[in-house]
Formats: C-alpha cells, sequence, structure tokens
C-alpha cells in the first residue's frame, strides 16, 4: 500500500524530534509516543552521536536525557548551543534526576525545559508541543523581519540619488 500525496506531504511536513538517551528501552517508549502522533524520530545511544545527528539533520526539538556514559546531557547541550548550526533547536530535558539542581543547571545549559522520569505521555507530547509552536512562532517573527527589512533596503534605494541620475553634478 503506498502512501496519498497528501498523508507523504504531512509526514515530510510533521516535525522530527530527536531522542537521545543510552538506554534502549527509553529511547523505544519515547519513539513510540511520538510516532503515535505523528512525528518523526530520530534517536542516539550518547552525546557524541546526539551532536552529529543535531548537525546533519537539524532536528526541530531534542529530548535528551541527563545521566550518560562519556559526555552527560548538560555537556552535550552546552556544545548544541554553542553551535551556529544547532543553537536554535529546542532542549527538552528528559531525566530521572529530579532535584532542583540539576532542573536548573539544565535550563542554565540552555534547556527550554524539563521532564522527569518516569515520563507520562501526555506530559512529554504536551511540552513538545508548546516548545515546537513557541519555535514556530519565532520563525515566524525572523521572517516578518527580514521582510520588513527588505522592504525598508528597497525604499531606502528607491529614494536614493545614483550619480547617473544627475549627469550635471558628477562632471566627468
Amino acid at each position: 500500500m503506498s502512501p496519498t500525496a497528501d498523508g507523504l506531504a504531512a509526514t515530510l511536513m510533521s516535525p522530527r524530534i530527536l531522542i537521545v538517551d543510552d538506554i534502549p528501552v527509553n529511547v523505544e517508549l519515547l519513539d513510540y509516543v511520538l510516532r503515535a502522533e505523528g512525528f518523526r524520530t530520530l534517536s542516539a545511544g550518547n552525546g557524541v552521536t546526539a551532536v552529529a545527528l543535531s548537525r546533519a539533520n537539524r532536528p526541530d526539538l531534542i529530548l535528551l536525557d541527563v545521566m550518560m556514559p562519556d559526555q552527560d546531557g548538560f555537556e552535550t547541550c552546552a556544545k548544541l548551543k554553542s553551535d551556529p548550526l544547532t543553537a536554535d533547536i529546542p532542549i527538552i530535558f528528559v531525566s530521572a534526576m529530579d532535584d532542583v539542581e540539576s532542573k536548573v543547571r539544565a535550563l542554565k545549559a540552555g534547556g527550554v525545559d524539563y521532564v522527569s522520569k518516569p515520563v507520562h505521555s501526555e506530559e512529554v507530547l504536551a511540552r513538545v508541543r508548546v516548545h515546537l509552536r513557541i519555535r514556530e512562532n519565532n520563525r515566524a517573527i525572523v521572517r516578518e523581519n527580514q521582510a520588513r527589512l527588505e522592504e525598508l533596503h528597497n525604499a531606502q534605494q528607491a529614494i536614493l540619488v545614483h550619480p547617473e541620475d544627475c549627469p550635471e553634478a558628477c562632471p566627468r
């Protein structure tokens, strides 16, 4: 059975979410929940792979575990936020660490939200939707501002006097 054109377009336009966790069952759970709601997913088992996948695929949002071997979620987030290619991707931390210090550290590292494990699918989906909506609203504002700047630039160019408009002012 082949997908319809509308179905294919919806799939291609649905947001892509990167799930980063070193425990495969956690990845599978989030993947199942997100795909059931129509999101596209990618997954990484560690921070280094997450950074590489983010640079290559530019996901719309990242769900990031804190406790991972080699490079923890805080370090991964800092690397993603310091890279111009990935700096604007919202990162929601998903962690069993439920203390205030960890939550604050995650937000200071550049995360936009924090979900404590065990996760509840409704909460994860609500937070994902909120941050995707915020990101899209921000992108729309940037596009509007770019269009306004282009209009202003064109208007400015239209009122400027160019040497070829006044040959008598510039003897040759």
